[in-house]
């Protein structure tokens, strides 16, 4: 790695801590004070270091989840188990957080090859305030956004030369990506067409990568959606399919057209036509 990128890199650690012990000092200290928890990750880490499972409720029966994928928490998790504190993951997610403005280059400079262009986006990226933000919460944004950079990377220098073996790494860092935020899940389709894409006519190399393609991504997910199968009947990686219309799209329709805050659009609906009582 150049000094360049080295200095690019060590400036977003250095404005990560700058924040984080900000964030600290503000709060007296108390971690889940300065350091958000949000969407239940936090709740979700905590009862498998306790041995209740992938559930968010905090008292028996432990209800299984069937919103997070289990990347992030698995990640909260095996860091403070091995390290017995929540700090370990934030220095975990500083680096990989920082590692972001390097991935940011790579790709820049793939697609056009232009240094300059490439160090201004890195630069841009290590200071970007919403990055630094989430490396800084208990969210999956940061692991996620690292793997699927890292996979695109990858699948960029695939795009070069059409080597089994990097489009079999890059489908594994995306499927490991859409563990951490199910929003990817149908990006193998786009894959497989990119492949027939560049096969140009060579039927054969382009069905056995597509099935290297298919068969990483099942591999990887596959565990994941049997276990939601067996626990609620339903291989879909999570409910999210189902949840982001009801939850999000529709009472945000709702909102605007009657002019009324989301939240009371959202209660309107569940009460009324939705008949929803919970997501």
């Amino acid at each position: 790695m150049s000094r360049k990128l080295l200095l690019i890199f060590f400036c977003a650690v250095f404005i990560r801590t700058l924040f984080a012990s900000i964030a600290y000092l503000q709060s007296d200290g108390e971690f889940l004070a300065a350091f958000n928890r949000l969407d239940g990750y936090y709740e979700i880490a905590e009862n498998l270091l306790k041995g209740n499972g992938f559930s968010l409720s905090s008292v028996p029966p432990f209800a299984p989840d069937s919103v997070r994928m289990p990347l992030y928490p698995l990640f909260l998790a095996g860091l403070v188990f091995i390290f017995k504190s929540y700090y370990a993951a934030l220095v975990g997610q500083i680096i990989l957080g920082s590692s972001i403005s390097l991935l940011a280059y790579r790709i820049a400079f793939q697609i056009l090859a232009q240094e300059r262009i490439a160090t201004i986006i890195a630069l841009l990226l290590a200071l970007e305030p919403l990055t630094v933000y989430l490396s800084l919460t208990l969210k999956s944004e940061t692991i996620f956004t690292v793997l699927f950079l890292a996979g695109i990377t990858l699948f960029f220098d695939y795009w070069k030369n059409q080597h089994w073996r990097l489009l079999a790494y890059a489908t594994g860092l995306l499927a490991l990506a859409t563990l951490a935020r199910s929003t990817i899940q149908f990006l193998p389709l786009l894959l497989i067409l990119a492949v027939f894409f560049l096969a140009k006519g060579n039927a054969a190399r382009a069905v056995r990568h597509s099935l290297i393609i298919a068969g990483v991504f099942l591999l990887i997910l596959a565990p994941w959606s049997a276990r939601n199968f067996v626990r609620f009947g339903n291989p879909a990686l999570s409910v999210q399919y189902a949840s982001v219309p009801y939850a999000y799209l529709i009472p945000s329709a709702l909102a605007l057209e009657k002019n009324i805050g989301f939240e009371k659009a959202k209660q309107q609906f569940y009460d009324g036509e939705g008949n929803i009582g919970s997501v």
